[in-house]
């Protein structure tokens, strides 16, 4: 069994508000939730109808057919165990890594089919051969693939406005692409116009996973699932393209490290800016995301930190993609509102009409740019004062 139910239920709220979006995330976690607690107590017929029903609302996930497979083959369903395997495989099982329960260790698709003892049954059957060499063949391919996106992100893209190629030292933009967009999708369009306006060069990293065999047509992925950067130790890998990207700007240019900005495009955008950018809170002077979503238990924890070394931080959302149910939206945006203000980082701010005028959008974001630059830092602690009560 893949340990990846176990882990979803923990982090699709602890990776904070989620946009509404389709498949709905609560749904997933409420089946997944109960999927688990069938496994725990060995009840495999209802993991199986229970995961049926997950793939009603997250269709062709070949994880969940790798799950169905090894719980129809714990009860001996033989045929039922490999047509799932099957689909699964048809579904892309094989393109990429996981982890077996009882096991952490990470291993491959195919490893994982040879080596899980929830397939046993499975593996004794002479037409187990076949699917393992179909999964094997989606390995293969998704090798190759993963060799192409990791050329394609080997250098960020940058655009310098004219205006401001002869600044010895030049203010930056640093702006993380969303999941399915690409590094030249930000220095080509609606940010282009944002660093011009703002008179900021612009540094786009790129995210390592190609969408498909042709990164710069089909889009980047950051991560293929939340729980890959959201809770994970190996979160660091998955940031580190932006911090090398600035790097990659020094190279040529010299900063002025007073107007470094780093900012998130979407929602994968958002969650990982939040992410790189309170952690290296010394580097970079703001943070904003945009249409996106902070990680709330981040923020909580290196938020005051990243503020009383004079970092701001704020959220420009359209309330309408913060959840389908108005008085969810509500409630969303005020956690959100909350634990920016309670972190001492900066605020939230919403736009609708204004995303139907390019213009205004980029005079918003601007703007919103110069006032988490211009605001005050920290005031220093007083020495007088009493401490605060434990």
């Amino acid at each position: 069994m893949s340990r990846w139910l176990r882990f979803v239920f923990a982090v699709v709220l602890a990776a904070a508000p989620v946009f509404a979006q389709t498949p709905d995330p609560a749904k997933i976690q409420e089946i997944t939730q109960k999927v688990n607690e069938a496994i725990q107590a060995k009840r495999w017929g209802d993991g199986v109808k229970l995961l049926e029903e997950l793939l009603v609302v997250q269709p062709e996930v070949p994880g969940t057919a790798y799950n169905l497979a090894c719980l129809e083959s714990l009860q001996g369903h033989v045929d039922q165990g490999l047509d799932w395997l099957g689909k699964g495989a048809d579904w892309g099982w094989g393109a990429g890594y996981g982890t077996i329960m009882g096991n952490s260790a990470r291993m491959s698709h195919a490893d994982m089919c040879k080596n899980d003892a929830d397939l046993e049954n499975l593996r004794k059957d002479p037409r187990f051969e076949a699917v393992l060499a179909r999964i094997t063949a989606n390995f293969t391919k998704y090798e190759t693939r993963m060799k192409a996106g990791e050329a394609y992100a080997a250098e960020p893209a940058i655009y310098v406005p004219e205006a401001i190629k002869g600044l010895a030292e030049k203010p930056l933009l640093v702006v993380v692409h969303d999941n399915g967009s690409t590094k030249e999708d930000v220095v080509s369009g609606f940010w282009k116009q944002v660093a011009d306006e703002l008179g900021f060069a612009l540094v786009a990293p790129s995210a390592k996973i190609p969408v498909g065999a042709t990164p710069k047509e089909q889009g980047m992925l950051w991560y293929e699932q939340l729980g890959e950067y959201v809770g994970s130790k190996d979160a660091w890998k998955i940031e580190k393209p932006i911090h090398d990207a600035v790097k990659a700007f020094k190279k040529n240019d010299k900063l002025d490290p007073k107007r470094v900005v780093l900012v998130g495009d979407g929602a994968a955008g958002t969650l990982l800016a939040f992410g790189a950018g309170l952690s290296s809170a010394g580097l970079y002077k703001a943070v904003l995301g945009l249409d996106g979503a902070f990680e709330a238990k981040l923020v909580k924890e290196k938020g005051p930190a990243a503020a009383k070394m004079g970092q701001h931080a704020a959220l420009i959302v359209d309330p309408t993609l913060l959840h389908d149910d108005k008085a969810m939206a509500e409630r969303v945006q005020g956690a959100l509102t909350k634990t920016l203000a309670d972190a001492k980082l900066g605020a939230l701010k919403t736009w609708a009409g204004e995303k139907e005028d390019v213009k205004v959008r980029v005079k918003l974001v601007a703007d919103t740019v110069k006032e988490l630059l211009a605001a005050p830092p920290p005031a220093p602690a007083d020495p007088g004062a009493a401490p605060a009560p434990t």
